[in-house]
């Protein structure tokens, strides 16, 4: 083992990536990758740097010692570890953030409660052998007159070696942030944190965010000299006849913010919210006691496929799909939870009755829908109830299936929760499918493409839509994609397409329209299949195994200067004749 002053190696052109991430790797790579780990994240590193975050009270005017121990975790390789500090900051999450001294970000330097000038260590790098551990010692010399928190960063990193991933050769790096807080004692300073807004984003769905969000967020900003450590609260009211709803309760991530750092602090709502006015309550708690509150109404941009809000019942329901597997002769239990969101109480009737889409309708299986009711042997308790405000109660289905019944795998019913005012006023109605599943009969999918449209949007932006038809007896979950192929099924293009409002899973005898948008400008001038997958199973969290497809030729032209799409026949397709191409989506 051998350690002491050594000078230290660099490498050119390094990509860094953030705290925990892997660099995406494709191709030969020639430069070096750079893991940045927080101290005792073991993830993808040989080596930990101990402790995590060092945080010291001292005294002004005296010199104290700062242990640390750099331990290598490999059974057969030397790690030579350089060290070396620099400035400590925030990201706006509040992950730990070395400050780039060539490149501040508009970060004034001056004003950093920085304690890197008081530290000082002789070793600038390490080697350890496997299985030891090197103790290092920096020293602190404190400035008289000084008092409050100082911060400093400790990077400790490796020279770049050669790694396979995924059979790609790469140059790695493994890095550790260790942050360095010093309290300096004297007379204790007040904090100044202030909580300085409120806000609330919709957020919709792309292909590397596979599923839509609304986030609320609470800004914080540290004018003082105080680590704090910070935890909050919004609620979220949306207006809906005059009175305000609410929506959302929600409990911010906890963490710390040191001086001079500006941090926004997210939560998802958990559900999807239309366009409105909303009101916004934040509750900011600063080192365990209420550090500030703020109000704000906001005129809210969201999702234009949600339904009005003046529309919405002001019951919530736990579940929109009540999901009971059953066996013939034998009974069994669910509930789904009711509560009132509104400031007023409301009185429920319970209703429940086959589907109404399945009424007189004929699968091609020769089943009729209405032989997929599970009304007469399903009893409903209570069957009306009165909420007060923000109550809540559950709705109790008790099953027995009928010992006769064991041709089909699946039968359905459809909870229908009435709300009504005190005044007698419909206060709008929330729907829960109930789909019972028959263990002791097979199961098989039949789902299929109906159609696929394309259609201009903007110059080279198209929205392309595609219908499909669930014509068995079994309910599915499913996801769609639409996918432009040209020859040898070489992908040039994916695209996510999302439902047009009905969400949920497929019942049987049902339609589903699915629309997403597809931009060629940068696709080469040809012919190319368009094809819209649509990857199914029969639960929630089961693997996609099955699928359905619904394709078309479209030919990308050059028209005044830019690309543009349109269909074509299927005889000038470069073979000649259609293709299939098929993508497996994970549920």
């Amino acid at each position: 083992m051998v350690y002491g002053k050594q000078s230290m190696r660099t490498r050119g052109n390094l990509v860094k990536c953030r705290a925990g991430g892997l660099v995406c790797l494709t191709g030969r790579i020639t430069a070096a990758a750079v893991i940045v780990l927080l101290a005792g994240s073991s993830a993808f590193g040989d080596f930990l740097v101990q402790p995590i975050t060092l945080r010291k009270q001292v005294y002004p005017g005296r010199q104290i010692p700062l242990e640390f121990k750099v331990e290598n975790l490999s059974r057969d390789t030397t790690e030579e570890v350089s060290l070396r500090l620099g400035e400590l900051t925030q990201d706006a999450n509040g992950v730990w953030n070395e400050i780039d001294p060539n490149n501040p970000r508009g970060i004034d330097l001056t004003k950093l409660r920085s304690c890197k000038n008081w530290l000082e260590c002789d070793v600038e790098s390490v080697v350890v052998d496997p299985f030891q551990v090197v103790p290092i010692t920096m020293m602190a010399t404190i400035p008289a007159g000084t008092r409050g928190f100082y911060f400093a960063v400790l990077i400790a990193s490796t020279a770049p070696r050669q790694v396979e991933i995924d059979g790609t050769g790469a140059l790695i790096a493994l890095r550790y942030l260790v942050p360095i807080v010093l309290e300096v004692q004297g007379v204790p300073l007040q904090h100044q944190v202030e909580l300085t807004d409120l806000d609330m984003v919709y957020h919709p769905a792309t292909l590397n965010r596979p599923t839509a969000a609304v986030v609320a967020s609470m800004s914080i900003k540290n004018k003082g000299g105080t680590y704090s450590r910070l935890a909050g609260v919004v609620r979220v009211f949306q207006e809906s006849g005059g009175n305000w709803r609410r929506i959302a309760d929600l409990k911010l991530p906890a963490t710390g913010i040191i001086p001079n750092v500006s941090l926004s602090l997210k939560r998802d709502v958990g559900t999807l919210l239309p366009s409105g006015k909303y009101r916004m309550e934040g509750y900011l708690y600063v080192d365990g006691r209420r550090g500030g509150a703020a109000q704000k109404e906001i005129d809210f941009q969201g999702n234009d496929r949600v339904v009005d809000p003046r529309t919405i019942a002001p019951i919530h329901v736990d579940k929109e799909d009540l999901l009971i597997d059953v066996v013939p002769g034998a009974g069994r239990g669910g509930t789904v939870m009711v509560t009132n969101e509104s400031e007023d109480p409301v009185t429920v009737t319970v209703e429940f009755v086959l589907p109404p889409h399945m009424r007189n309708l004929m699968s091609g299986r020769g089943v009729r829908g209405d032989d997929l009711s599970c009304v007469d042997w399903v009893i409903v308790r209570p069957e009306e109830f009165t909420l007060p405000r923000y109550g809540r109660r559950s709705v109790n289905l008790n099953v027995r299936m009928p010992t006769t019944i064991a041709e089909c795998p699946n039968y359905y019913g459809t909870l229908r929760l009435h709300a009504t005012h005190d005044d007698g006023s419909s206060a709008g109605m929330k729907v829960v499918n109930v789909c019972l599943t028959n263990t002791k009969a097979a199961r098989t999918n039949e789902v299929g493409g109906e159609w696929l449209s394309l259609s201009e949007a903007t110059p080279g932006r198209y929205v392309v839509s595609a219908r499909f038809f669930n014509g068995g007896v079994t309910y599915v979950y499913g996801r769609c994609r639409g996918l432009v192929t040209g020859s040898g099924d070489n992908i040039y293009r994916q695209f996510l397409m999302e439902d047009t409002g009905e969400g949920g899973i497929l019942l049987p005898f049902e339609k589903r329209t699915f629309s997403g948008v597809l931009d060629v400008s940068d696709i080469p001038v040809g012919f190319y299949r368009l094809t819209a997958v649509l990857e199914y199973a029969n639960g929630p969290k089961q693997a996609a195994a099955e699928n359905a497809q619904k394709q078309s030729l479209i030919e990308v032209y050059e028209q005044g200067g830019q690309k543009a799409a349109r269909n074509a026949e299927w005889s000038q397709a470069p073979d000649g004749k259609k293709g299939t191409t098929v993508i497996k989506l994970k549920m």
